[in-house]
């Protein structure tokens, strides 16, 4: 991922559910960066895929020294509480900064 783009992410959960809740969570020198909720993804239940896009003022709070760690956690219908394994994300470098 690059500083002050725009990407979409998508997460490919396991099987298809309901989700009740979730969180994504960004974190960069173990402190968080950027939290998203459900209110932010946009989830095709039938093929279990979650997709996220960032903005620029999003990705522009990322360092490109060290990498961004992603989790997910969510519940589902059911009340099981889910949670990933942290994905590590590298960072890209921008020569003009801000949004454009």
């Amino acid at each position: 991922m690059r500083r002050g783009t725009n990407p979409v992410l998508t997460f490919e959960l396991p099987e298809a559910i309901t989700i009740s809740a979730l969180y994504i969570t960004f974190q960069q020198n173990r402190q968080t960066v950027l939290e998203k909720d459900l209110t932010a993804v946009t989830y095709d239940k039938e093929n279990g895929i979650i997709t996220l896009p960032l903005s620029q003022e999003d990705t522009l709070l990322f360092s490109e020294l060290e990498p961004v760690w992603v989790q997910l956690r969510l519940r589902d219908n059911l009340d099981n509480a889910i949670a990933s394994e942290p994905m590590r994300v590298n960072v890209g470098e921008i020569f003009k900064d801000g949004v454009i």
